[in-house]
């Protein structure tokens, strides 16, 4: 597995890993709970991680999401 994404923002961490969804690309959150319990203080990120024979495809989609909503 492959890091594509850290953060602490929830919001953002769900598009993204709906938009790898959509385009077919599995998605596994890692460090949920543990970021649950202190990420209010910025300790833990949650990590989006994608299959490594996936990460090309991956990046391209989380680049083109970017330039639209980042």
């Amino acid at each position: 597995m492959i890091e594509i994404l850290r953060t602490n923002d929830v919001v953002l961490l769900s598009a993204l890993e709906v938009e790898l969804t959509v385009n077919h690309i599995d998605t596994v959150i890692l460090d949920g709970c543990s970021s649950a319990a202190f990420g209010g203080i910025g300790m833990v990120a949650r990590r989006l991680m994608v299959p490594a024979d996936q990460e090309q495809e991956a990046r391209r989609v989380y680049s083109d999401f970017m330039k639209v909503h980042g």
